[in-house]
């Protein structure tokens, strides 16, 4: 999260864990409506999933509407916490699409985790990302450009150092979002593969 040791610096302990469980809560909220699996949070970073352990078969889309979300909260909390704006908090969002290795490991507090090169591939979406943007792999771009309701933007972007294809900023579709507000678009369903999970990780 950029801005966040500086933002904690200018707050006591308890304030700080108050933005934390409200941030946390809202992303919980944004999770459930979306149905995204929380995974872990590891510091910072919130990471999870969509297609697993319930599979299902708009997980791309899901994963592209909550990583919306999740900016759009950002930028209510800012608005709502002026030390937010001053220490120019933010997140980076990655996401991508692969098969995965899935299930409850351990004895003591027993966890769902997720295990394979597909995690790592959408970390490092994420750690290579941009403030305040949602970055995607070149698989996660062939599954949102396969949906038959084209409500997302796809720009490519100058290609990252060390990365094996091109990479992708997800935005809304203008376009769609007008005609959804004057009601000329309908619903629009799912058209992703299934077998395959979606993986968001932020920071």
């Amino acid at each position: 999260m950029k801005g966040f040791t500086r933002f904690s610096s200018t707050v006591t302990p308890s304030e700080l864990v108050v933005f934390l469980n409200d941030m946390y809560k809202r992303f919980d909220n944004i999770s459930e409506e979306y149905n995204i699996f929380k995974v872990e949070i590891i510091g910072d970073a919130y990471f999870g999933v969509s297609g697993a352990p319930n599979p299902c078969e708009d997980h791309a889309d899901k994963i592209a509407r909550a990583a919306l979300a999740f900016i759009d909260s950002v930028e209510q909390m800012k608005l709502d916490t002026p030390a937010l704006k001053k220490a120019d908090v933010n997140v980076r969002i990655g996401c991508h699409s692969g098969a995965v290795v899935a299930g409850v490991v351990g004895v003591k507090d027993p966890r769902y985790h997720l295990f394979g090169k597909n995690v790592s591939e959408a970390e490092r979406m994420e750690s290579s990302g941009v403030p305040g943007r949602i970055q995607c792999s070149d698989a996660f771009a062939k599954e949102v450009k396969d949906l038959p309701v084209k409500q997302y933007t796809l720009v490519a972007r100058e290609r990252v150092e060390g990365a094996r294809d091109q990479t992708w900023f997800i935005e809304r579709n203008a376009g769609y979002v007008a005609e959804r507000k004057e009601g000329k678009e309908g619903k629009g369903g799912g058209g992703a593969m299934t077998h395959h999970h979606r993986q968001m990780a932020w920071r």
